[in-house]
């Protein structure tokens, strides 16, 4: 052996005593790997990212709930015969809200039966109300037939005007004492100057 061969010789067998000492292991032949400082002290060579190694490279085990959320506004189921309005359970033959199918309501004073919206007696419907066109003012005889203002409905028939407001004007008629009304002085239609006043009859 020549005297280069015998230094390498020996550098190589000091290098694998110093490696020996230290823990370590030599690769002893072709494709041996070494992977002992890749372990944990365990030597059990934890993976980033499964369980019991902490890390956030893995797969995500946690449990996922899908259970749908309660929305709070989902229609009720209704026994027949109510049916679902607005979300609430009611009977379309007998709620006045809600007479016949949904949001259908009865005018004021009805009330529903077998679905359909009904007076008490002696009352009709005018316009959203339910009134007595026997004794209604507004409605006397027969619905938008007014009284005039101040005087009152018997029997379907407006009543003359009180002794005080004798005469009835204008339109909508309104009772007044033409004996002293500014806007009818003397009779119906014939006004006062402004400021004037009207005094048996007569502008002042």
């Amino acid at each position: 052996m020549t005297y280069a061969a015998r230094l390498v010789a020996g550098g190589l067998v000091s290098a694998t005593l110093l490696i020996t000492a230290c823990g370590g292991s030599v690769d002893t032949g072709p494709g041996a790997t070494d992977d002992s400082s890749l372990d944990g002290a365990d030597g059990a060579g934890d993976t980033i990212g499964s369980p019991d190694s902490g890390g956030d490279g893995g797969s995500d085990t946690s449990v996922i709930d899908d259970t749908p959320l309660d929305s709070g506004d989902a229609p009720a189921k209704c026994d027949p015969p109510k049916k679902v309005c607005s979300g609430a359970c009611v009977d379309p033959a007998t709620d006045s809200a809600n007479c016949g199918d949904c949001g259908k309501a009865c005018a004021g004073g009805a009330v529903c039966t077998a679905g359909v919206c009904v007076c008490g007696t002696g009352k009709i419907t005018c316009g959203t109300d339910c009134v007595d066109v026997s004794t209604d003012p507004a409605n006397c005889g027969g619905c938008g037939k007014p009284c005039p203002t101040g005087a009152t409905c018997t029997s379907g028939v407006c009543d003359a005007c009180p002794a005080a407001k004798p005469t009835s004007c204008g339109k909508p008629a309104v009772c007044t004492d033409t004996a002293t009304d500014v806007a009818n002085c003397g009779k119906c239609g014939k006004a006062c100057a402004s400021g004037g006043t009207c005094k048996a009859g007569f502008c002042a």
